[in-house]
Order: C-alpha cells, then structure tokens, then sequence
C-alpha cells in the first residue's frame, strides 16, 4: 500500500513536472513570438525570409526607350563623356601658364585619357605666346660650345637662307677676287721685292765668305735642305769639323801660312753672322707673307663687307645675331689661306691633328636651325610616343671616321619633342619617361628651371670622350603626363619634387553615372565608332546589350564603365561576328557571342578550377547539411579575367582559453584585411555572447585547400556561422554559400565582386544538377550591384537557385540552421531551442570545463606540495 501511494506519489509528481515544462516550453514560445514581432522587419525567421525574384537580378536597357532602331541614324559622339571633373582639372592646367602647373592625368588603361587630352588640347585652343625659332652658330671664341641664337618666328629659316647665300659667294666670289689678274701682278710684285731683298742679302754673305776663303752651299739632310759653311781645299770644300780631323791626320796639308787656329775663329764668326742673315731672311719674309695676307684682306674686305652688313641691317636689333657676324668677318679674313685651297669647294685639305678627314673650311659659317616654325599655325602640342632620353631632349649625332674616331660638330645637335613642345604642350607616358635611363631627372631639371640643355644620353651617362657643349634653351613647355594613379601617390610621396612641378591632377574615373545622358552618349559612341571605323550598323537591342555589359563592368546598377578601350573592343568583334553571319546589321546575338568569345578566350583557369570542383578534388558539398561547415565564396583575379569559386570554411571548437585561431593567419597565408575580419567576428561574438561570462574558448576556423593566401573581410560572416554552428552542434545547410563581410554589433557590410561569386556557385550547383533549394546569401546592400548572366536568372525565375538578401547575421544563420536564432528577452534570457541560446548552454560547458581542469591541476600541485617543518 505504501508503495502504491508513494508509486501514486511519484506519477503524480512526475505529471507534475511535465506539467510544468509544458508551460514553461509555452511561455517560452510566447516569449519567443513577442522577440519575433518586437524585432525589425529584416530580423525575421527563416520561414518569413524570401529570395529575391528574378527581375531583382539585373539591370535591363529597354531598347523601345532608346529612340531608333539602328545607329546609322544616330549623331555620333564627339564629346568627352562622363569626365567632368578631369576635364575641369584639365582646363585649368592647359589655361594657367604659371611655373609648377604642369598636369598628371591619371586613371586606369582604356578610360580614354589619351584621346581626351587630345580633344581637350584641341577644342581648348590654349593661348601661347607667339613661337620661336632656334638655331645654332659656330663659336668663333670657343669652337667646343656653340652659340644659340634665338628668333622669332619664321626668322631662324630667313637667317639660314640668307647664311647660306653668303657661303655661296664667298665660295665663288672669295678666289676669283685673290686671283684676279691686278690682284696678281700687285702680289707678284710685292712678293718679288721681298725675294730681291733675300738675294741681295744671301749675296753680300756669300761675297764675303769667298773674300775670307770660305763658300756658301746647300746641304740636303734627308727630306731637307739647309745652308752650310765650307772651306774649299783643291776642288773640294770641307766644313771646318771634318777638316780639322784630316789635318790632324796628315792626310790634307794647308797652304802655307795657313792654320786650323785662323779657321776655327773665321768659321765661328761666319756662322753667327749666317744665324743673323737667316734670321733677317725670315723676318723679310713674315713681312712679306704679312703684306700679301693684308693686300688679300683689302681685296676681299670690301667684298665681304658688302654682304655681311645687308645681313646685319635685316637682324639689327638682335645685338647677339650682330656680334656673331663680326666675328663670322674676322674669321673670313684670318683664314683666306684655308678658304683658298678648298678652291670653291665644299671639303678642304685634310686635318691631320684631329682626324685625317678633309674638312670643309665654309662649316663655321653654316647655320643649324634645329627648331624652325616658320610653318607653325597653331599651339603646339607633340604627343611623344616614344620617350627616349633623345627623343625627348635631343641629341649631338656623330660620325665615325674611317680610323674609327668619334666626330661631331654644331651642325650635328639636334633637337627633341621638348624644344619642339617650346611654348606648347608635350604629353608624355609616366611609366615610360620613368623607365627611361636618365629621362625623369633631366625632365625636373628642366621643369624646375625651364632651361633645356642638349647633350645626348651618351654624355649624360658619360659614354663618349670630350663633346660639344651648345649654350642651354629657356623653354616655355607645359608637360603632360598620363600614367596610372598608383604611380601619381608613389611620386607623390617619395618624390619631394614632384609636388611642385605636377601641381596638377586630372583623375580620370572608371566608371559614370547612369541616366539618361550616358545612356544616350553610349549609343551616341557606338554609332561613332561604327561611323569611323567603317561597321555595320547596329540595332537598337544590340545597343542595349552593350549598355548592359557596361553596367555590368561598373559594379553597380547605377553606375557605367568609361573604359572605353574595352568598350570599343566588344563592339568591333561583334561587328566581325554579324561579318561572319554575313548579316546586314549587327544585332543583339552577335553582340551576345562576342561576349561569349571574349569570356572564352581568358577563361582557361576558371575551367581548369571547375573541372577540379566537378571530379570533387576541391571539396564542396552542394546538399545536405553538416556542423561547423560551411560554404564561402571567393573571387579570383587572373589578368583581366575575374571569376567566383564556392570555398569550404570549417570551424572547430573545444575546451581552453587561446580564442580563435586563425589557421590561415597562423600558417602565414593570412592577409591584413583578412586578420581584421576575424577579429571583427570575435569582437561580435564577445559582444552577444560575453555580458555575463568570459569567453572560454578555443576555436578553430580555416578555409580548406586554400594554399595560395586569403585577404579580405567578405568572408567574416561565413567564418562566424562555422563557428555559431559548431558551438551550438547544430548542422548548416551545405546547398547554400554565403559571402558578406559583418562589423561588431552583427550587421551584414557590402562586399565586391558580388555577380561572380553568385554565378561561381550557381555553375558548381547547375553541373551537380540544380535541386530547387539551392542558393547564395549576400549582403542586402549588394542587391543594387547585381548584374546576373541570364542562365543565372532563368534558374531564379523557374525557382531552381535563389538569392537571399541579408541584413543581419541572425537573419543568415537561421536560413543556414533552420532555427530562430534567439532574441533575448526582457529577462535577459533567450528562447529555449533557439541557436544562440544553445551556444550560450555550450559557452557556459565550456567555461565550467576549463575551470575545472583549472581547479584540478591547482589541487594536484597543491597535493604534491611538502607539509611545512618537514
């Protein structure tokens, strides 16, 4: 009986406490349904979360709103499109002639920089200062650094002409006035009246000498002839040396009274009075070669006067021009022997001191115009497409002799783009004038100073012996330079005058607003380029497609790509495939298989990834469920191609206190972006998790057969559900990949790249077969940046794959879980069954494990302690 009572007891108590979590199950469920109407509307379970419906994948261009049904009725563009604020910068900078106010232009490759620097320069029509011409004279002073003359314009080439006319008279007048038959006879007979007075002195020597027993001969000592003293002994004559040894060796006797003592002193005397006779012969003769070179000079002075002062009067007020031609007559006049041998001709006796090479005895008196604008219309702008150091500051041109010397003169210096740009504009590469020895410290020299020195790249790396030293330009040039914009910060900061000499910066964007305009000024280039380039005309809804792509190409619904270069590429090959189809117009197919065909032709590695995805060598589950994994998504970068690939993510948890572990940050695989993200998702996980208990954890989160690196945050999200899922052992959907970056109070950020990871995943699905449950989850922000391939979009709209839009990390986790994640309630406490609420049971497991096995090595260490006193 008593054990009846007490078994009625125990069955009574026991319906009791059931009642009782009957109850309590129910007030939690309350509770949990007032969290779920008291949460905000993007906070909602998994039931009440929808996948966005086809038309919400894409931007679609209506070609009824375009306004013709083919571009050959279309103005065609010849604006700068959707590049205000470069222009701006451009307009300023082309306009402002102040020093330092030179332009970069930066941006991308294909947004059109260089072609819009050209239309900018040319519908601008900048204000310049009148052109000039430059020429280059010989240094009558100093032949090693010839003079710059500078004129205005046109006066360089009228100056060279007239230079050139003197040369031809002083090459034909010149010896005809020397050689003239009065001339002649005046010289002739000024040349023997000198020659009268030699012979009459050489005679009144050789008189005496024969008075005192002694004649004069001439003696040839090799290739020479002197004069020599001799005593005549019978019929010879010996010089006194040679007769004073035969005398002494008794083989000549001298006549009596005779003596070598009387001969020594005779022949000593005449010698000095030969030095003396030679000596005045020479002195007659300086004077007469002076007479004749001054009876020359007052023959051709009057000539050259004549022509060289019509030159003077024409340059009068250029004093430098005028005291050139003074020095051009003194050296007419000094050197008529020289100009007499070359006998009207251009070359002249050898020079066998410099190079053995005749030389032209008129080269002093040419002129090198290196820069002549006398043609020049307008402001000049040089592109320089080819910015070598020579090319950009000129050069002096040698030529080798035939003893293989190095040679050069004045007329040899040309001038580069630099001086050619003189009071203009020269546009330059940045990465090609920086990648050139020597080229950008000689362009800030030149920028800094605005004074142009030409010597060649030889003599600044110092690869040729003594050369010319022409006097430095002052040039006037504004230099443009187009580079990328990473390039323009690097400058910018490790370049400290580069600041001052760039001051300023035309920033080109990638991409525009999309409106009305720009989808007007689209068709508007397209019809341009098919009207330039000779295509085929094409149809409204194949200029729509081409819209469409490049809303595509800009990342986002709003925006539109202005690389033009890629732009203008599509549209030429889909001209080449209506070719192909011999079609009339170029429509919306041939339009879809140039994309096709461009995709094609760079998507190797991305079927190269697929394929290992498809024979599961890279492992990816696409159904079914498990805990602590789940599927991220990743974007590679190959060249120009981008595409998406599914990754797996696995978390793993257990007892102890090192937090998470970033295996990949741990490996060195980690980037920086990378590592803040997971200490982003830690920080939420201290934030939702810890008010009341520390974080006692150790917790491991990887991206499986990753060996390449990782960087970027838009996985954060991913690597916290793994987490969530493997605290909570509760298992995630394997059919669905998640991207989304997330901060620390749980909010879903945006991420890039967004279209290609969605088609990633969707390829990997569609070649396991679709399933209908299948899907992706990205950040609700990302909604406006999609562009979706239409196979992705049929398979929406059929219901086959879904995009799931999130704000939330709850609202992920539950589409994952299938589960509420668990608000808390005004007690502070979550709904029973929900998953955070079954992380926090896991957290609190966890903490009492890791203070136990605390507590147990703290009382083992204190066991093995020794008694005091002992």
């Amino acid at each position: 009986m008593a054990s009846d009572k007490k078994s009625g007891r125990a069955v009574r108590g026991s319906a009791k406490k059931k009642t009782r979590s009957r109850k309590q199950v129910a007030s939690h469920r309350k509770e949990s349904r007032r969290a779920e109407r008291e949460r905000p509307a993007g906070l909602r379970s998994a039931a009440a979360r929808a996948s966005l419906e086809a038309s919400d994948l894409t931007w679609r261009c209506d070609p009824s709103k375009l306004g013709f049904d083919d571009t050959s009725g279309v103005a065609p563009l010849h604006d700068i499109m959707g590049q205000d604020r470069a222009i701006r910068a451009l307009r300023l900078g082309v306009d402002l002639f102040s020093p330092g106010y030179n332009i970069y232009v930066s941006g991308v490759s294909g947004t059109g920089k260089t072609s819009t620097v050209k239309k900018v320069l040319e519908t601008i029509r900048p204000r310049c200062s009148g052109p000039r011409d430059f020429c280059y004279v010989y240094n009558f002073k100093n032949p090693y650094n010839p003079v710059l003359l500078t004129f205005t314009q046109g006066g360089g080439s009228l100056f060279a002409r007239r230079m050139g006319r003197l040369v031809q008279i002083l090459q034909k007048e010149l010896p005809a006035a020397i050689e003239s038959g009065s001339f002649a006879e005046r010289k002739e007979a000024l040349a023997e009246s000198y020659l009268k007075r030699q012979k009459e002195l050489f005679h009144s020597f050789e008189e005496e000498l024969k008075k005192n027993g002694f004649i004069l001969s001439q003696i040839r000592v090799g290739p020479v002839t002197r004069p020599e003293i001799l005593i005549p002994i019978g019929d010879k004559a010996y010089p006194y040396e040679q007769l004073a040894l035969l005398v002494e060796s008794g083989q000549i006797k001298l006549a009596e009274g005779a003596t070598l003592q009387e001969f020594a002193e005779k022949d000593d005397r005449f010698r000095k009075r030969m030095r003396e006779v030679m000596k005045e012969s020479r002195s007659l003769n300086a004077e007469m070669m002076e007479k004749i070179e001054g009876l020359e000079r007052s023959a051709v002075d009057g000539l050259v006067d004549d022509f060289i002062d019509e030159i003077k009067q024409a340059h009068k007020e250029n004093a430098r021009i005028v005291e050139y031609l003074d020095d051009l007559k003194e050296h007419v006049l000094s050197h008529l022997d020289r100009l007499k041998a070359a006998g009207g001709e251009g070359d002249g006796p050898p020079d066998p001191f410099k190079t053995g090479e005749p030389v032209d005895p008129y080269l002093p008196y040419r002129v090198n115009v290196i820069l002549d604008n006398s043609k020049t219309s307008a402001c000049p702008v040089i592109m320089e497409t080819n910015p070598t150091y020579n090319n950009v500051f000129g050069t002096i041109e040698r030529t080798m002799t035939r003893w293989g010397q190095a040679v050069t003169d004045f007329t040899k210096i040309k001038a580069g783009s630099m001086l050619q740009a003189d009071g203009g504009y020269l546009v330059l590469n940045a990465l090609d004038s920086l990648s050139e020895p020597g080229l950008w410290k000689t362009l800030k020299r030149v920028l800094t100073y605005r004074e142009l020195v030409i010597q060649g790249i030889e003599g600044l790396l110092q690869l040729s012996t003594a050369s010319l030293k022409p006097e430095p330009i002052d040039v006037d040039v504004k230099v443009i330079l187009i580079g990328p914009p990473h390039l323009y910060f690097l400058l910018h900061a490790y370049d400290e005058d580069f600041a001052k000499i760039f001051k300023i910066r035309a920033d080109f964007d990638t991409e525009i607003s999309l409106n009305g305009d720009a989808v007007g000024q689209y068709a508007s280039f397209v019809a341009f380029l098919a009207g330039n380039e000779n295509l085929k005309p094409f149809t409204c809804e194949a200029v729509a497609r081409v819209i469409e792509y490049g809303v595509r190409r800009a990342g986002r619904r709003n925006r539109i790509t202005s690389r033009f270069g890629e732009i203008a590429d599509v549209i030429r090959e889909a001209d080449f495939w209506a070719r192909l189809s011999e079609e009339e117009k170029v429509g919306v197919d041939s339009v879809r298989k140039a994309l096709h065909a461009r995709r094609d032709r760079i998507s190797l590695l991305e079927e190269k990834v697929r394929d290992r995805l498809k024979e599961k060598i890279i492992l990816i589950d696409t159904d079914g469920s498990r805990v602590g994994q789940v599927n991220g998504l990743a974007v590679f970068a190959h060249g120009e191609h981008r595409f998406g690939v599914p990754t797996r993510i696995t978390a793993a948890v257990g007892v102890g206190k090192a937090g998470i572990i970033n295996v990949e940050r741990e490996a060195k695989l980690s980037g920086n972006t990378h590592d803040k993200g997971v200490l982003i998702l830690s920080g939420y996980l201290r934030e939702e998790f810890a008010r009341e208990i520390p974080l006692s954890l150790s917790a491991s989160i990887c991206f499986e057969q990753s060996y390449g690196g990782v960087d970027g945050d838009s996985a954060s999200s991913t690597e916290l559900y793994a987490i969530l899922s493997a605290l909570a052992e509760v298992p995630l959907r394997q059919d669905l990949a998640v991207t989304g970056s997330i901060n620390q109070k749980g909010d879903i950020q945006a991420i890039g790249g967004v279209n290609e990871k969605i088609e990633g995943f969707f390829h990997t699905c569609r070649e396991r077969g679709l399933t209908g449950e299948q899907g992706v989850l990205i950040p609700e922000a990302n909604v406006q940046d999609l562009m979706l391939a239409e196979d992705v979009r049929d398979a929406v709209a059929e219901k086959r794959f879904h995009v799931y839009p999130i704000r939330r990390v709850e609202e992920g986790i539950e589409i994952l879980t299938g589960l509420d994640a668990g608000a808390r309630g005004k007690d502070g406490k979550r709904p029973a069954g929900t998953l955070y609420e079954k992380v926090e049971k896991r957290l609190v497991d966890l903490q009492k494990k890791s203070i136990e096995k605390a507590t147990g090595k703290k009382a083992a260490r204190a066991g093995k302690r020794k008694p005091r006193g002992v």
